[in-house]
């Protein structure tokens, strides 16, 4: 299965850069992103992996049919309604130039500068509780928790960080700045990035990268496959400088015992790439299991995951979960082993809805999805780019985390639309 799995890859890869293909739809982002990670699934490299059940199996690629049915739904329809409109990126270009002269950028700088105060004042108050930087701490990934949860505040508006820097590609590469406001922008990029990978937190940078290869693809320059390997190089070395700083030899040691990977001494570094790779797939499926043999503590959750962000910001998950045993975000009744609690997207709507949900949740999904990017390529501007970029690190990242449950996200949104003010018309 693994050779099939790259071979999918391959294939997809190979055909979006035709003419008309783009690599950034919907369906591909998709496919790409599942169908790298279960090649490395299906490697098998651990003993604790056992074969998915047959309803895990259902499941999961009827889910994913869903979901690109959805899109092939859209896309259809996008041809009977328009069928002499096809994708041009030339065009696509020309419009966000032109979306861009209609910005009021004094105003956007303004937003952009706000974020980063935020985000500084922010990061000094947490720095000031903690006592030092997560990165250079005895425990960094403990010190990590507390840095970002050492006052109710700062756990909201560190978050503006991550929002700072995705404001700050889109001054630099469309605001037409100076040399010396280029320099500028460069150099607060640099600095709030900097100071963000002292926390030791990956999973906003990934969302920076995604956005910053979506806003380049569409209005900088259509994305090759030499881009593409330099993209993965950066997430690969992300994903390594924060694992390396996070754990320790010993914790290496502990970890490759607990995981059971059959790779050689001298590798055993990477076996905690691997788990990290394959377990939101064993996950599913044990939680799967465990809900098919009547082994769990939790019941339906009837749209607590969907609707999490809202619940969570009202202070209402906590006794949610304790009067009902609601399974948390961190899906602690869904670890096949500790320390390893994420999950794939499907899993979240099945604890929620049942089989209906898994299967007709996707499907909305993909109807919505290739909606908005349909409307996005149809009619470009900076904001539709923006939010597009937000919507397809939440495709790629559904793997590990379902974006839509966390209010961060709803948080970059709303900066968004306060950030893109146009100029008023006399």
């Amino acid at each position: 299965m693994t050779w099939v799995m790259f071979s999918v890859l391959a294939v997809t890869v190979a055909t979006a850069f035709r003419r008309r293909s783009d690599l950034l739809s919907p369906s591909r982002i998709y496919i790409c992103v599942y169908s790298l990670l279960l090649a490395f699934y299906y490697l098998r490299l651990s003993r604790l992996q056992t074969p998915w059940s047959l309803t895990s199996t259902l499941l999961f690629y009827g889910a994913s049919a869903a979901f690109l049915t959805g899109g092939l739904w859209i896309r259809i329809l996008g041809k009977v309604k328009y069928p002499g409109w096809s994708l041009d990126f030339p065009s696509v270009r020309e419009a966000l130039i032109r979306d861009a002269g209609t910005i009021d950028w004094p105003w956007f700088r303004l937003v952009y500068i706000t974020c980063i105060a935020v985000f500084l004042i922010s990061f000094l108050i947490s720095l000031d509780i903690v006592g030092g930087l997560p990165a250079f701490m005895k425990h960094p990934d403990e010190a990590r928790i507390k840095f970002c949860t050492s006052t109710l505040l700062t756990s909201y508006t560190l978050f503006f960080g991550p929002i700072s820097l995705m404001l700050g590609m889109v001054l630099l590469w469309f605001s037409g700045p100076s040399r010396w406001e280029r320099r500028l922008i460069l150099a607060s990029i640099g600095f709030v990035l900097v100071l963000y990978l002292t926390m030791v937190t990956r999973y906003e940078l990934f969302r920076y990268l995604i956005f910053s290869v979506t806003l380049y693809h569409y209005g900088r320059g259509r994305l090759r496959l030499r881009h593409v390997l330099v993209g993965l190089g950066l997430a690969v070395g992300v994903f390594f400088a924060g694992f390396l700083i996070r754990v320790n030899t010993d914790s290496i040691a502990a970890f490759n015992e607990m995981v059971k990977v059959k790779m050689p001494k001298h590798l055993a570094w990477a076996s905690n790439i691997y788990a990290y790779l394959a377990n939101d797939f064993w996950n599913f499926d044990f939680a799967i299991r465990k809900f098919e043999d009547g082994d769990h503590e939790y019941p339906r959750q009837w749209g607590m995951g969907l609707f999490r962000a809202l619940l969570w910001n009202l202070r209402l998950e906590p006794e949610l979960i304790q009067a009902y045993h609601f399974d948390t975000l961190y899906n602690e009744s869904a670890t096949k082993l500790k320390g390893l609690n994420t999950v794939i997207y499907v899993w979240h709507f099945y604890k929620d809805f049942g089989i209906a949900g898994a299967l007709l949740m996707p499907l909305a999904g993909g109807l919505l999805a290739w909606k908005y990017y349909f409307n996005t390529l149809f009619k470009p501007t900076l904001l539709r780019v923006g939010v597009w970029g937000i919507l397809a690190a939440a495709i790629a990242l559904s793997y590990h985390t379902p974006l839509w449950e966390l209010w961060f996200v709803y948080l970059n949104l709303f900066v968004f639309v306060i950030a893109h003010r146009k100029y008023k018309v006399a």
